[in-house]
């Protein structure tokens, strides 16, 4: 009788060990599996003891209502219990070095899933040569098409060379080139930065804007 006892007490405890609870459900999913609404009055980053909370993680729900843990961006952090960012600090990329000569429908990898999708500025460099880095377009068909590319912007950096933008040049697709401003070729001196966009409204990239004293013309 007594080894039965055991038995039925060891198996009671297993059970309850490894048991799924389910609030308003027969049929748990998880651990904790609640089917209704779930209110939190005590949010004020202490436990019953006193001891304070400091929040590592940040949750979110799939479309199943399972709890996850999101990962943060990497401009994005959490700091005394307040979601923050990194406001002042750009994403870096770049593409490969450019050889002499001008350059057509440039890829710059900024697509979404691409080498620099998320990237705010993009190194341009030919290796230190001197030359110019004569451009005129960029590739909107590697978002999908102009549709797709509305809206994309970017900062050009010319790391070690200056860099030429050209207005309208025919080297590239129509939907790639470049709507300077003015209707002339865009300088950029070596460690200097521009900004472009794409507007799909004229499928043409824009200058948006330019570090000052870089004009050469």
């Amino acid at each position: 009788m007594k080894k039965l006892l055991l038995f039925c007490l060891t198996i009671m405890f297993g059970l309850a060990t490894y048991a799924q609870i389910g609030i308003n459900t027969t049929k748990p999913d998880a651990t904790l599996h609640i089917e209704g609404n779930l209110i939190v009055t005590n949010t004020g980053g202490e436990t019953l003891a006193g001891e304070p909370i400091t929040a590592t993680k940040v949750l979110g729900l799939d479309e199943n209502g399972n709890i996850i843990a999101l990962t943060l961006d990497t401009n994005i952090y959490i700091e005394d219990n307040i979601i923050k960012s990194y406001t002042s600090k750009e994403r870096v990329g770049s593409i490969p070095v450019f050889p002499a000569g001008e350059q057509h429908n440039v890829s710059l990898i900024i697509f979404p899933g691409g080498t620099n999708g998320g990237k705010s500025v993009i190194r341009m460099s030919n290796g230190g040569t001197g030359a110019y880095i004569s451009i005129t377009g960029f590739d909107v068909g590697e978002f999908g098409g102009p549709a797709a590319a509305d809206g994309f912007s970017v900062w050009l950096y010319a790391s070690d060379n200056d860099l030429k933008l050209r207005n309208e040049d025919i080297g590239s697709s129509p939907e790639n080139r470049i709507a300077a401003p003015g209707g002339e070729d865009v300088d950029v001196n070596e460690n200097g930065m521009i900004r472009i966009m794409y507007d799909a409204t004229i499928q043409r990239w824009v200058v948006m804007t330019q570090d000052s004293d870089d004009d050469d013309d």
